[in-house]
């Protein structure tokens, strides 16, 4: 289904895990959104990441911006490219 959605599970200091992999059409460098709380609305934005490692049902993504410190269990959704 597109977008592609997921949750946060953990969360390191520039890192965090997905659970979403290759199972769900996750590859290396696709980009998503953080949104913080379970409101995907854009004014929820809490950060992008960027996926670095993926398996079958995770994915490990490093934080390239963000405006508050991520929390296991806010949902992400792939950056639609136009």
């Amino acid at each position: 289904a597109y977008p592609l959605r997921g949750r946060i599970t953990s969360v390191g200091s520039q890192t965090a895990t997905l659970n979403v992999g290759t199972e769900h059409g996750v590859v290396p460098s696709l980009r998503l959104y953080v949104y913080q709380g379970d409101d995907a609305r854009v004014e929820n934005i809490a950060a992008l990441v960027e996926v670095t490692e993926v398996d079958a049902t995770q994915a490990q993504v490093h934080v390239l911006k963000r405006t508050v410190a991520l929390q296991a269990g806010w949902k992400v959704e792939e950056v639609r490219v136009e």
